[in-house]
């Protein structure tokens, strides 16, 4: 049964305990493997001190909301953060001028591109 964590002890419904059972033993539901892949998340501390120590700003590019995932950590996380992440979903050339002048130099922007569609 899965407990939800808050001040109060929140019983989850059973038929919502047994949609969650069938979701977690899928074959193809890799993402409830991350929080074991201790490999990936270590890889991916590095990488994000790496990139912490030679960028000031990470841009991340993402059209649709493809960067929908990466906005959603930046707000909880944001706030404690150093590093400053902006969001550009929109191509458009009037966009990235006024973006442009907020980034600062180049050489010190990382950019990440996301899509949902590969």
């Amino acid at each position: 049964m899965i407990e939800l964590q808050s001040s109060e002890r929140i019983l989850v419904p059973a038929n919502v305990d047994k949609a969650w059972d069938k979701v977690l033993n899928l074959k193809n539901a890799k993402f409830f493997e991350l929080p074991s892949r201790t490999e990936l998340w270590t890889l991916s501390s590095q990488r994000a001190i790496e990139i912490g120590k030679l960028f000031d700003v990470t841009c991340v590019i993402g059209i649709g909301g493809s960067s929908l995932g990466a906005r959603a950590l930046d707000q909880a996380f944001g706030e404690s953060a150093p590093h400053k992440v902006y969001f550009l979903e929109s191509p458009d050339e009037t966009c990235i001028v006024k973006f442009r002048r907020l980034l600062g130099p180049l050489n010190r922007i990382h950019f990440a591109f996301i899509s949902k569609s590969g």
